[in-house]
């Protein structure tokens, strides 16, 4: 999780992301030995805005920023080693949600559920912007799975609790917490994708909850 973990840390710092999400896990996985367990949070961002269900190997072509950028050459660089018989496992998050001690308010269940909550209204754009999200708790989970499988087997995984889109998640929180949908215009080049899990679910006999 030591990384540059969000858009807006990479588009304030582009150069230190990149440096810090591959050249230093570079570094990192020079420093350890070949026995040792790596895992690493990479994102479903590095999909883009596709708009379709994707797989491991059918990443963007076209990212859409700077952390997209510095998932996807991070990715790739594991992908080599892994053919070199390193145990390195990549976690494509889905977007995380939920509550935490730190919460990160500006993901966009977050962002929804605690402007509905508090002011009586939440915002929404790109109703038709597709997403997979990923729970706090089966984040958590999905760690700690790796971590104590019997089996560790090397690769880059997607991982989600489940799909939704803009529209759908919206109607949700206004019926849940009582509050008023404000549409905004739509922000071209959003993230719009969902992706299968499948891969992560069955290798790590894993399900989200």
């Amino acid at each position: 999780l030591a990384a540059h973990s969000s858009v807006p840390l990479c588009l304030d710092d582009p150069k230190g992301a990149v440096k810090n999400n591959l050249f230093n896990m570079m570094q990192l996985s020079q420093q350890c030995n070949p026995e040792q367990k790596i895992i690493y949070a990479s994102s479903t961002s590095v999909y883009g805005a596709s708009g379709e269900m994707r797989r491991e190997h059918e990443e963007s072509l076209t990212p859409c920023n700077y952390y997209d950028v510095s998932k996807l050459l991070w990715d790739q660089y594991v992908r080599n080693l892994v053919k070199f018989r390193r145990n390195i496992v990549g976690l494509r998050f889905g977007t995380i949600c939920g509550v935490s001690p730190n919460t990160r308010r500006d993901l966009f269940l977050n962002s929804m559920t605690s402007d509905g909550l508090e002011s009586g209204q939440h915002w929404v754009n790109n109703l038709d912007s597709q997403r997979s999200v990923l729970t706090v708790q089966d984040a958590s989970r999905a760690i700690l799975d790796v971590v104590r499988a019997k089996q560790f087997v090397p690769g880059i995984y997607n991982v989600k609790s489940f799909d939704t889109c803009m529209k759908v998640a919206s109607h949700f929180i206004s019926a849940k917490c009582g509050s008023k949908e404000i549409v905004l215009p739509d922000t071209p080049g959003s993230y719009s994708f969902t992706v299968d899990g499948s891969l992560f679910e069955n290798t790590y006999h894993w399900t989200p909850r």
